[in-house]
């Protein structure tokens, strides 16, 4: 391959396809272009040109021609004409200098000059053949670590330094000869069961380790310099810290009226903070410090009024003789400190907000109202979600993130993710949604995003006007499509997981399409996620919570993505879907962790891809995704960091980081934020938490506040193991307080668990009567007695008495309320089988039992759930979104609703109907009529999705276009181009026959053409 350079003569190899392209008969070409992204430009002799495949997709088109050897030239001096040896001038491979030289000096003969010149030039040439061996050597080498794994590249002056995405494809070129990478790729995923699966989705090697100096990366602006620490920040970040560090007047400036050096050193070496001092208190004035360096260095970073305060003016020379090593250390003591003094003050200047405290109490009081107004408000107060939307903040947020430098490296301004994570009901939710959109899965995303908001803009600018035909050259590249083939059998679930494991990490958009079917595009890829959203579902798996004794309120005969199954197939609840409490020792939990595993990539997938899909998941669940427990808030420990790879955005939770005893941090970034105010802590009431990150998102001491109050809760950084279901055994907690502690309580178990979570509110009545009773002084011994004796819950009809809680004869046991669980009761407590539940422990056993429910008993999942989300892009984005928003996002309209108005409006009749044919109109008449379950197999049919986007028919788009179909008898069935919503529907004499007919449409599987 290093011989495929421009200018390299090339014929067809082996994995040729494209026919007579070469010519007739095949022949050779000329390489005019440079091996890119696996293709290569080649003019062949006839006349033609064309883009071949050089390592793409594996395939190798081309081979290098086999040259001729240049042969010496002939010997016509008439000596040694019987000899086959060249003469030295003509020996192969001499340089045409050389071989003048030595042809010049074969004239004089023998003499001493000639001879030690000619052995002079031999040796010369010598040398030259050893150090061009020894390079190709570094080549080969080089080129088989590349093919073996990644690589360290030695460093060449022409080598250009070029962003890798690994996301995007180069634009598209529609000129003549242009190489044009194909945007759709197949990627090939392991069956479910293979080695490589089971080995892990990675096959990357690890990075190599090199033993050398370390260095470290600084950037400098005359005199300010700023350590690059944080790999996961961009140097336009560092770029605009540097800038915004600066004295008042050089930030008036503009960012780029400076010139900005990258430096890079030893770490041993003194940087822009120096030595350390315990360096130079144990190295001054030996080889490794000498005196001299630290003079030379006080001398170039001190102010002059500090080297006059020190004697350490003038020469190096006389310094060195005037002052000894502890004069020095201690002057270098003296540096150090009012340097980090100088810096500390700089620092404040970003991140003090003493003058902005009454924003803080501004935002607390807005929030304070907000939750009344959602919570009902007090009598008189009442205020719409629009009175709260902020339109300078909103102006001001859509404006940053259409700067396209700070948005595509990651530098927006703190500001922006804490507000709208901290107070998303200053913003409307289209504005979060935008930002989440630009923000949330990576550079290589949020570059496609700009892309295409700048395309509308010149869209609608032009109007009827032609494309520029060099609009391409605007473009930085396409979002690349990964296309996987699977079979359509039983065995969803483990396909799922083969490909949602080694796809998860990937940045480009899935594609799926199913074996043996024509199908492809946007159609199958929804079919994809609706199979797999209802294979999760089944009530067999034991994910979900359901009951035997009270069964499902919406258990019906339902066909949802597998065909037609019976009542009680799926878990059909109206309260949504909620994980059901396992035993962490459970033998059947790591398969059930497995399957949260993957439920976690699913919907990560679906909201980076924009796919929805019917899931009819417990508004508690959402809440878990959307909400800061007490862990992210600052709790007793610390949480799973998250990486700085591409798909980190701005400022992220970074729960790993080790703090200082007694310092408080924040849950993000450490690096210092350009202009990050402190906020007050968000209020408990407003979606379930009690605590939630406050202050700079990137200051490290920003600290944590609890809400209502100013008290500083520190936080000590311990983090959670990573869940590995493979490894991990049952019961083995990953960490001592999970993530999503202190979200969810009693009346979120009231919601998903209603009978259950009923008894639990009215034994915490009972506790409550039982303290009232216990507290009130006024109570004689035996009054006290028979109020306490006549505690009783309160019986399901009204006529009847009271029930004792001893004659329920319960234990500290938990029973499931289904048989679909492995386990037939679990302990609360150590011999909790043992233990009567009576009016005196009724507090303990209804916590142990909330705690149960929605903490303990489904640990694992939830672990595994969130281990499998952040593979895909981290769940700390969700933060802006409310539950409900969450779930529009995800889910759209799960329950589908039109009227007849609506049909008419949204939908488009075409090619052979109108809005007057008396098809369409039964059209209209059949989906008007039309029951909940068939509406959604009609909209699952014709969009590959149960559900409508937010909005309805109205945001369905493109739109439903209704095409007549011609058909000779009345047993032709409609048929639909999923991917842009086109329904080919035969003119049938009767809406009985067109409803049968579309309803029998709706229950056939697969992709064929028609």
């Amino acid at each position: 391959m290093k011989r495929l350079v421009v200018g390299a003569r090339v014929l067809r190899g082996v994995d040729w396809k494209w026919r007579d392209q070469d010519g007739t008969p095949p022949g050779v070409g000329t390489v005019t272009g440079e091996l890119r992204n696996g293709w290569i430009e080649v003019n062949w002799d006839h006349g033609g040109a064309n883009s071949y495949r050089m390592g793409a997709e594996g395939k190798y088109d081309l081979q290098l021609a086999d040259e001729p050897q240049p042969t010496p030239p002939p010997n016509t001096s008439g000596e040694g004409s019987d000899t086959d040896t060249p003469s030295p001038a003509a020996r192969p491979g001499r340089s045409g200098l050389a071989a003048s030289l030595l042809q010049a000096l074969g004239d004089e003969g023998d003499s001493s000059t000639a001879k030690r010149l000619r052995e002079e030039i031999e040796q010369l040439e010598q040398q030259e053949a050893e150090l061009r061996e020894f390079h190709d050597q570094e080549e080969d080498d080089e080129e088989t670590m590349e093919d073996e794994g990644p690589t360290r590249k030695s460093w060449e002056d022409d080598y250009v330094l070029k962003q890798a995405f690994s996301a995007l494809v180069p634009a598209f070129d529609p000129r003549p000869g242009r190489t044009n990478v194909p945007q759709i790729q197949d990627f090939e995923v392991p069956p479910p069961g293979s080695v490589e699966l089971n080995s892990g989705a990675s096959t990357a090697l690890p990075p190599p380790t090199h033993q050398g100096v370390k260095l470290a990366l600084s950037i400098r602006n005359g005199e300010s310099e700023i350590l690059l620490e944080d790999g996961s920040r961009s140097i336009f970040y560092y770029v605009q810290l540097l800038h915004t560090s600066q004295h008042r007047t050089d930030r008036l400036r503009r960012v780029w009226d400076n010139t900005y050096t990258l430096v890079y050193q030893d770490r041993h070496s003194p940087t822009s903070r120096g030595w350390s001092v315990q360096f130079v208190s144990r190295n001054l004035g030996t080889e490794r410090l000498p005196k001299g360096d630290l003079v030379q260095y006080l001398q170039k970073r001190a102010k002059p009024s500090w080297l006059k305060k020190w004697k350490l003016q003038g020469s190096t020379k006389s310094i060195k003789k005037n002052k000894n090593c502890p004069q020095l250390i201690t002057a270098y003591k003296d540096f150090c400190s009012s340097e980090a003094h100088s810096l500390a003050g700089a620092m404040r200047q970003v991140t003090d907000t003493d003058h902005l405290a009454p924003l803080g109490d501004c935002l607390a009081l807005l929030r304070k109202l907000h939750s009344l107004s959602n919570q009902g408000g007090e009598p008189g107060f009442e205020a719409s979600p629009e009175e709260f939307h902020s339109k300078k903040l909103v102006n001001k947020l859509i404006q940053q993130i259409h700067d396209p430098l700070s948005l595509a490296s990651g530098a927006l301004p703190d500001w922006c993710h804490a507000l709208c994570s901290a107070y998303p009901f200053l913003f409307p939710f289209e504005a979060r949604e935008i930002f989440f959109n630009c923000t949330a899965f990576g550079t290589s995303r949020s570059i496609i995003w700009l892309q295409r908001r700048r395309d509308d803009v010149l869209e609608r600018l032009r109007g009827s006007t032609p494309r520029k035909e060099d609009q391409h050259e605007l473009q930085i590249g396409r979002l690349k499509q990964d296309r996987v083939h699977i079979p359509r059998n039983e065995d969803t679930l483990a396909w799922a997981w083969a490909v949602l494991r080694t796809h998860a990490e990937r940045k480009s958009v899935l594609e799926v399409e199913f074996v043996g079917e024509e199908g492809t595009g946007l159609g199958p890829s929804l079919e994809f996620y609706a199979l797999v959203a209802a294979e999760l579902q089944q009530r067999s798996l034991g994910l979900w919570l359901c009951a035997d004794d009270a069964p499902d309120d919406l258990a019906r005969e339902v066909d949802i993505g597998q065909g037609l199954k019976p009542p009680g197939y799926y878990v059909q609840r109206s309260n949504g879907l909620f994980p059901a409490p396992w035993p962490q020792d459970s033998a059947d939990l790591p398969r059930v962790s497995r399957l949260f595993q993957v439920l976690g990539m699913f919907m990560a997938k679906c909201l980076q891809d924009g796919r929805r899909v019917d899931l009819p998941l417990a508004r508690s669940f959402f809440k878990l995704l959307c909400t800061p427990g007490r862990e992210a808030a600052g709790g007793e420990t610390g949480g799973e960091g998250l990486g700085g790879d591409e798909s980190t955005q701005g400022p992220l939770s970074n729960r790993n980081e080790e703090s200082e005893p007694n310092q408080p941090v924040s849950n993000r970034s450490p690096s210092p934020s350009p202009g990050t105010p402190d906020l007050p802590a968000p209020d408990p009431s407003e979606n379930g938490a009690e605590l939630i990150p406050v202050g700079g998102a990137g200051s490290k001491d920003a600290g944590l506040l609890l809400a209502g109050a100013g008290e500083e809760i520190s936080k000590d950084g311990r983090g959670k193991e990573e869940v590995v279901l493979e490894e991990l055994p049952a019961g083995e907690s990953p960490s001592e307080t999970p993530w999503f502690a202190g979200i969810l309580g009693l009346e979120d178990l009231v919601e998903v668990s209603p009978f259950r979570g009923k008894f639990l509110a009215q034994l915490q009545s009972l506790v409550q009567r039982r303290d009232a009773i216990l507290g009130d002084p006024s109570l004689s011994p035996s009054e006290l007695a028979r109020q306490l004796a006549a505690l009783t819950l309160p019986a399901h009809e009204e006529n009847l008495p009271g029930v004792h809680l001893k004659d329920l004869a319960l234990t500290f046991v938990f029973e499931p309320s289904s048989k679909v669980f492995t386990f037939s009761s679990h302990p609360l407590k150590p011999g909790g089988d043992t233990i009567d539940l009576t009016t005196s422990n009724a507090h303990e056993y209804y916590q142990l039992v909330e705690d149960f429910c929605l903490q303990t008993g489904i640990r694992h999942q939830l672990e595994a759930f969130k281990d499998g989300f952040d593979q895909v892009f981290p769940m700390e984005q969700l933060q802006t979104f409310s539950p409900y928003e969450l779930q529009l996002l995800l889910c759209g309209e799960q329950t589908p609703e039109w009227s007849r108005e609506d049909v008419l409006a949204y939908t488009e009749p075409k090619y052979g109907y109108t809005r007057e044919s008396a098809g369409y109109q039964r059209f209209v008449n059949v989906l008007t009529e039309m029951n909940a379950d068939e509406r959604k197999a009609f909209i699952q049919f014709v969009t590959g999705c149960g559900s409508l986007p937010p909005g309805g028919l109205a945001n369905l788009h493109p739109r439903l276009t209704v095409v007549r179909k011609e058909a000779h008898s009345l047993f032709v069935y409609p048929s639909v181009n999923t991917c842009v919503h086109y329904l080919k529907l035969p003119e049938y004499p009767s809406e009985e026959v067109l409803k049968a007919r579309l309803l029998d449409a709706t229950r056939e599987k697969g992709f064929h053409l028609n």
